[in-house]
């Protein structure tokens, strides 16, 4: 691929898509060309947010949105290779566990994992001890990648995500059938 050319994860139109930007092109343009540009009350994230991974402590993501002047290079795309558009500007996040259920603000652009390691430090679980445990979306039910983004999980003008963390359920594997070895005769 030629070295001007940048691959681009784009989020915000359902499934993100893989997208060829020019290193150079500033990211309005970015985002016109692909009809993604955010409407009033939306905004654009550049990377991942790590901020409750590294200071859980903190209430909530401190992670500003893109400068949309800026060039594909100068926001660093060829390393964070991650743009979220239509996005909220945080999302409420609660986790439901042993009657408690602390709350923090993420950026849209934080992961599952993210939150999963936040809700693990602020529930003070042990990290051996919390080894097996997931989140799983209320009411739906569904445990989502950790490798997902939280604005990923938004239906349209929706801000808040609610997760129950419980036991990941790990089948040990289904008993297979095994056909006999040959000249085996079962007994009759």
């Amino acid at each position: 691929m030629n070295s001007n050319i940048v691959e681009v994860f784009l989020h915000g139109t359902g499934r993100p898509v893989v997208i060829a930007a020019e290193a150079d092109e500033v990211l309005r343009d970015f985002l016109a060309r692909n009809d993604a540009l955010p409407r009033d009350g939306e905004f654009v994230y550049v990377g991942e947010s790590r901020q409750a991974r590294d200071n859980p402590d903190l209430g909530e993501d401190e992670h500003l949105p893109a400068d949309l002047d800026l060039t594909i290079v100068q926001l660093e795309l060829p390393s964070k290779r991650h743009v979220h558009t239509h996005a909220v500007h945080s999302i409420r996040v609660t986790v439901e566990f042993n009657a408690q259920t602390p709350t923090r603000r993420f950026s849209p652009n934080a992961t599952v994992d993210t939150v999963l390691v936040w809700a693990k430090h602020r529930l003070n679980i042990d990290p051996v001890a919390g080894a097996d445990l997931v989140l799983e979306l209320v009411p739906s039910a569904e445990i989502p990648r950790m490798d997902e983004y939280l604005g990923d999980l938004l239906s349209a003008g929706q801000h808040e995500l609610k997760f129950k963390l419980v036991k990941e359920v790990n089948p040990q594997g289904a008993c297979a059938l095994i056909p006999p070895r040959s000249g085996y005769s079962s007994p009759t």
